[in-house]
């Protein structure tokens, strides 16, 4: 999960948290049959696009803005 943060003073402290956020996913199923596939492991996009799974053009397959997610799992559009 990606959220931005921006302090203002450390004394006292004061942050403001920007109100969306959004989730990084790999570009492969997670596993640990394979340490050193980096695909499975790392959620940069820079190493995903490489990936034969990647697909290019799909904004949503890697990166998911936090209500789109939060819709994905509710009950309701899982049937």
């Amino acid at each position: 999960m990606r959220q931005w943060v921006l302090v203002t003073s450390s004394a006292p402290m004061t942050a403001w948290f920007y109100q969306d956020c959004y989730l990084r996913f790999c570009a492969e199923d997670y596993s640990l049959s394979d340490l050193t596939n980096v695909f499975s492991h790392l959620s940069n996009n820079c190493i995903a696009r490489k990936s034969l799974h990647f697909e290019s053009g799909h904004s949503l397959t890697c990166i998911r803005p936090a209500p789109l997610h939060v819709a994905h799992l509710s009950p309701e559009t899982s049937q």
